[in-house]
């Protein structure tokens, strides 16, 4: 499912009346004419076989190139529909497809004959092509092999041409399409499937004269596939899965349906795109800079900004010598000239993140200097470290360099690693920096509201925003936060879906904070998001699939319209990784990457990625809002009836209209009404659609406009609306609007009362609109008086009560009069009136409960347990047993208690300790009486030791661990009697295996490597210089340092390492190291003669098992560089 809306959906995403193709849709598709239904079938495909005449006509024409990219399209759709237990099963039968010989094959079309005539072998070798092409064979290649197969099939049949044959397969479709009722009660067999190829033939009246010159009937044909189905696939899962999602996901019959009004105030005004509004991060180790297909996808893009170093590496990167002062790698080809030219020939602006972590201010300034005055490359926005907060201060445990740390003392709470010194440092950088170039813009890293390290302290007043911002606040341009808001290994689509309703209120929170500690240049500071995605490490499946590019789309257009002056995609290229995959989770890419083109790489696991500088789904997801909104256009307020429907306007510059609508739900096609105030568009002047099936964004021509649309699950939608007349303001209304009060209570009712006056002539059939905005511009909440007649001089009142939200920020109230038709604007009063609630009650200990807990174990220990509780106490709760393999699934409920109290920003959290499963969600919000339903899976693991575990649940405001942010915390609810017959010893973690020892021998010649660090980290500035013939001995040795943890069934990795990957990699596996053992490893690298020159790392990693997983140690940084020259 990794490319998403099925060819016949394609155009049916349907503006105005363009529906769901009827032809396919009932019973009755075949009782008529097959012929017909191709003719009225109204998806992408269908355009190909529109004049089905000319087609057959022109066997040789550019049609017939277009033809074959049809039939692609149109497999690779049914190929994506399928789930992964499905995709399974078809390439088992391609699999076992393939094993058919000659002699299998003639039995199959004509069993019990021995001795076949030419013609008869001809039809057997074009039968077998055909079933080849049309099922298991060419879906489970996703139509990789179309040519391959139109070309064996005319070569043995002349008359059967690419025209004629797919002609026989869309009545093959139709056919399928037909028998759905029967496909979707679960009878998805081979009576479905013989059905559907005797209909084939039968209403193509060439073929069937072909066949019956070849002794094959209809019913022949069906029974070749009876016997043919039976050896390929004899459990009939293949079959059923294909004709499942032929009808489901290709054909969309049986599709449930919803139905949503989405609102558009065109006279409404919440900002301006900004000139830097989205953005990409570019990095030292992509590609090369210069490739012309890097450059020529990325322009397709528009970035407005182009962000370089890349992330953390920005904090150890030397600009001046491009190399990593951590001795990573760095791709030669990726100076910083080579960036400026790359985002030249883009049309990006650069933001630049200078070093840190382990550079100077001196070499900042330098940077510059270089870039601004030298060079005169106008570089404007300079960022001053990335993700600084990470430097372990908070909690020992850093990811980010930073060298000021004071030696000696611990990392956590280390006073050179405080917001404090950053800041103090950091005024420094600025200074310097612009005592280069006054015109350049700096900013300085903040957190992200709501999500760590926010709001945590070392000492009880050293939060990282509030120091940094009351130090540097006067002196910055813009601050910098990152936002990914899934954890790694508990990613869910719905959540991630979701994680976009967070934006308003973490924006708001961080405006409040420059607002307040920024003093009076607080109006001047902007805020960029330089770094976006769904996790921020260990990418799995969901990073690759098409929900992140529906995320994508909502999370770029929704920063921008909550007021941010920048978001940035992280990031253009990065690398395949193995992080977390589940049936659960949509998608057949089983491997993690966050960039938007492919790397071409091999995951450690071996998932294989497609070639490199392939757009990957976010790379459409990224082209959405490209398409949808530019810088200059106007956002513009919206609403939608559906939670699952997203929505975002733009009016611009030339009275054009652009909506982008994301469905994010899985299963519902949504029927939506555009109900748009004060404008009168006349046609659709463009609309593209990327969601399931789609191996890109979908165009559809002009069409007149109506107001309806439909939204395919799972997709997002640009429409571009073309006005019937210019845009016509008559102020010829007035408001007068009041608030009940100017300050409320989160919870509490507002009355909002406005007077609406005609002070022209007769005024009929309006529509009287008040509109109630948040603090970032986000439109929250609409009454609407329709049908309302004025006279000269008349006045209506609108009266509205509306109940605060549970959050504190300033709302604004619009005022608004429209023409019933024609788009006229009677009054658009921007400003009628405002009001503040105030911040509610935070939810306190007591406040929040855990009820209605149920545990079902499946596996050789099953059972259900319903676990009763005192209002959220726990007391003898049952014991539960559980061995290795047992599958539990945690339900648990949540619920606000109070009668005043909000629960606000909070984790929810469900674990069984000790150490042996932990589930959470962030930002969950519970007003009083509210309450949210956790369920969760845990598979008992086979390493988890024999002993007793409890589950415990845990709820904390303001997404902050305990302390006065508890508010519940039961931790003996259950507990859970492991018995493990293995008795496994506790497994290896990260830190317990070393390395030391090393050397590097070239041809005899043998070089000692510097003995690493306590953790193993080995310093950087070994070189080691080689030739391509040269013949070289890697020798290492692995140490157990831990007193009671043991490596078991374990993996030891050596690799050399490239831009692209591995260039070499050898390994041990099954290896057994307990406390304190050591292994010695040595390997042999043959420089191959057409090794590319260049500087490559040497690498280390151990894992607890053989399949790559439970990593116990990682060389972050190299082992060595060894130079190819």
């Amino acid at each position: 499912m990794k490319r998403q809306i099925a060819t016949a959906a394609a155009a049916w995403l349907a503006i105005g009346t363009m529906l769901i193709p009827t032809a396919f849709a009932s019973e009755a598709a075949t009782k008529g004419s097959l012929h017909a239904a191709n003719q009225a079938r109204t998806g992408r495909a269908s355009s190909h076989i529109a004049n089905k005449r000319a087609l057959d006509n022109q066997p040789n024409s550019s049609t017939g190139n277009a033809l074959v990219s049809s039939f692609t399209t149109d497999i690779s759709a049914i190929h994506d529909a399928l789930m992964l237990t499905e995709l399974q099963a078809v390439r088992n039968a391609a699999s076992n497809t393939q094993n058919l010989t000659s002699s299998d094959w003639a039995a199959i079309v004509y069993p019990g004959n021995a001795s076949l005539s030419a013609s008869q072998q001809a039809t057997v070798q074009a039968l077998n092509a055909i079933i080849n092409l049309f099922t298991f064979s060419s879906v489970a290649a996703d139509g990789q092999n179309v040519q391959q197969w139109l070309t064996s099939i005319q070569t043995v049949v002349p008359q059967l041409n690419p025209q004629t044959v797919y002609r026989l397969y869309i009545s093959f479709l139709a056919s399928i399409g037909s028998q759905s009722k029967a496909i979707l009660s679960g009878q998805a067999n081979s009576q479905v499937m013989d059905q559907a190829w005797k209909t084939a033939v039968t209403v193509n009246p060439d073929i069937l004269v072909l066949l019956q010159k070849a002794g094959i009937t209809p019913d022949g044909l069906g029974q070749i596939w009876t016997a043919y189905e039976s050896k390929v696939d004899p459990n009939g899962t293949a079959q059923a899965g294909f004709l499942t999602r032929v009808v489901t996901n290709y054909l969309k019959i049986g599709a449930p349906t919803a139905n949503a009004t989405v609102t558009v105030n065109a006279a409404s005004n919440t900002g301006t795109i900004p000139s830097t509004a989205f953005g990409i991060n570019a990095a030292v180790w992509d590609s090369g800079f210069e490739s012309p297909t890097l450059i020529s996808l990325t322009k397709a893009l528009a970035p407005d900004l182009l962000r370089y170093p890349g992330g953390s590496i920005s904090d150890n990167y030397d600009w001046q010598t491009n190399t990593r002062n951590d001795g990573g790698y760095v791709n030669p080809d990726d100076t910083f000239d080579h960036f400026m030219t790359f985002a030249h020939n883009t049309g990006a602006q650069p933001i630049i993140t200078v070093n840190y972590g382990t550079g100077t201010p001196a070499e900042a300034a330098a940077w510059v200097k270089y870039a601004n005055v030298t060079n005169h490359y106008d570089v404007k926005y300079w960022e001053i470290g990335n993700e600084t907060y990470g430097n372990g201060y908070y909690n020992g445990s850093g990811w980010e360099a930073d060298d000021h740390a004071v030696q000696g003392q611990p990392e956590k709470g280390n006073p050179g690693l405080s917001p404090q010194t950053y800041a103090n440092n950091a005024e420094q950088y600025i200074q310097q920096m612009k005592a280069q170039d006054p015109s350049i813009k700096i900013g300085a890293v903040l957190t992200m509201p709501y999500n760590w390290p926010w709001g945590a302290t070392v000492n009880g007043n050293d939060d990282w925003n509030t120091t940094v911002l009351k130090a540097i606040g006067k002196d910055i341009d813009f601050v910098d936060v990152h936002w990914y808001p899934e954890s790694p290994g508990q990613e869910t689509d719905a959540g991630l879906l979701a994680d976009t309703d967070q934006i308003p209120a973490m924006i708001t929170e961080l405006h409040r904070e420059i607002d307040e500690y920024a003093g009076s240049n607080a109006k001047n500071v902007q805020i960029f998001v330089t770094e976006t995605n769904n996790t921020s490490s260990t990418p799995g499946q969901q990073s690759n699939n098409l929900v992140n590019a529906l995320y994508l789309a909502d999370d770029l257009t929704g920063f921008v319209q909550a007021g941010v002056a920048n978001v940035d995609w992280w990031d253009l290229l990065n690398s395949a990784g193995d992080g977390y995959n589940s049936p659960t989770l949509y998608g057949q890419n089983l491997f993690g990457d966050e960039g938007l083109l492919s790397s071409g790489q091999t995951s450690p696991k071996g998932a294989v990625e497609p070639p490199a500088d392939t757009p990957l789904p976010t790379y459409y997801g990224y082209q959405m809002v490209a398409d949808f909104a530019k810088p200059g256009d106007t956002m513009l307020g919206t609403l939608s009836s559906a939670s699952a429907i997203d929505t975002h306007a733009v009016k611009l510059p030339n009275g054009d209209l652009s909506l982008m609508l994301v469905n994010r739900d899985p299963n519902n096609v949504y029927n939506v009404t555009l109900d748009l105030e004060g404008y009168s568009p006349a046609l659709v002047e463009k609309s593209e659609i990327y969601g399931e099936g789609s191996p890109a964004v979908t165009n559809t021509a002009q069409i007149p406009f109506t107001n309806t649309v439909k939204l395919p699950p799972y997709s997002v939608t640009d429409l571009l609306l073309k006005p019937a007349l210019p845009g016509v303001a008559k102020q010829q209304v007035s408001d007068q609007t009041t608030v009940g009060a100017s300050s409320i209570a989160a919870g509490q009712t507002e009355t909002i009362t406005s007077t609406f006056t005609n002070h022209g002539g007769y005024l009929p059939d309006a529509t009287l609109d008040l509109e109630v905005y948040d603090a970032t511009g986000d439109l929250v909440a609409q009454q609407t008086v329709p049908h309302v007649s004025l006279p000269a001089g008349g006045s209506k009142q609108v009266t509205w009560n509306w109940v605060a939200p549970n959050n504190q920020q300033t709302f604004t109230v619009e005022a608004y009069a429209f023409s019933g038709i024609g788009g006229f604007v009677y009054d658009a009063d921007r400003n009628a009136a405002t009001f503040t609630v105030t911040p509610p009650p935070l939810a306190k200990y007591g406040d929040i409960v855990a009820t209605g807990t149920q545990v079902t174990v499946s596996g050789a220990d099953q059972g259900t347990y319903s676990i009763s509780d005192n209002n959220g106490q726990y007391q003898n709760g049952p014991t539960i047993k559980v061995s290795p393999g047992d599958t539990v699934t945690i339900t648990t409920t949540f619920k606000n208690v109070s009668a005043s109290d909000f629960l606000q920003n909070a984790i929810l959290d469900m674990e069984i300790d000790p150490g042996a499963f932990q589930y959470f969600t962030q930002s969950n919000n519970l007003a009083p009486g509210q309450s949210i339903t956790l369920t969760k899976t845990w598979t008992v693991p086979s390493t988890l030791a024999s002993g007793t575990y409890q589950l415990g649940f845990q709820a904390d405001n303001n997404n902050t661990w305990g302390g006065s942010n508890n508010c519940y915390y039961q931790p003996n609810v259950a507990t859970f009697a492991m018995t493990n017959t293995s008795e496994a010893k506790p497994a290896a973690k990260y830190g317990d295996i070393v390395t030391g020892n090393t050397t590097v021998s070239v041809n005899g010649t043998t070089y000692n490597v510097p003995a690493p660090d306590g953790s193993g980290h080995y310093p950087s500035g070994t070189n080691i210089s080689v030739q391509p013939g040269d013949t070289v001995t890697i020798t290492t040795t692995f140490q157990n340092v831990s007193s009671s943890d043991y490596l078991q069934n374990g993996l030891l990795d050596i690799e050399v390492d490239g831009s692209s990957g591995s260039v070499f990699q050898q390994t041990a596996q099954d290896v057994t190291l307990n406390p304190g053992d050591t292994k010695t490893v040595s390997v042999t690298w043959n420089v191959p003669s057409s090794q590319a020159s260049g500087t490559y790392t040497l690498m280390f990693q151990a894992f607890d098992n053989s399949d790559w997983t439970g990593n116990c140690y990682y060389t972050n940084g190299g082992v060595a560089d060894i130079d190819v020259g």
